[in-house]
């Protein structure tokens, strides 16, 4: 596939424009659109923001938890680790989940956490 380099770049253009407006951007929708690659528009949106944004307030944004309730999983995993028992990362994704699911709003479900 011949990529256009005018064609990737209106594609990342188009992404920022719909995802500065508030709506949900799609890299997949947009690509397609204007037939670039993906994964090329996707390293380019993500070079694009890292550029927008200092990591400092990346990191805000990229939080799922509070830092309450960070502090909340951190004491966990220490009184965990001081009874003999190994806080492994399954465990303490499911911890963090359970903290998400107890701080949601009635009715609602937050997205779980990934493990990276």
């Amino acid at each position: 596939m011949v990529v256009k380099l005018k064609d990737l770049s209106e594609a990342l253009e188009d992404y920022l424009q719909t995802a500065a407006e508030g709506k949900k951007a799609s890299i997949r929708a947009i690509a397609q659109k204007y037939v670039v690659i993906r994964n090329t528009l996707a390293r380019r949106v993500e070079k694009a923001t890292r550029l927008r944004f200092p990591a400092s307030e990346l990191k805000l944004y990229q939080k799922k938890l509070t830092d309450g309730q960070e502090a909340e999983l951190a004491n966990w995993v220490e009184n965990q680790a001081n009874s003999g028992v190994s806080p492994f990362p399954r465990r303490v994704r499911n911890m963090a989940n359970l903290i998400l699911k107890q701080a949601a709003p009635v009715g609602t479900m937050p997205a779980p956490l990934q493990l990276l």
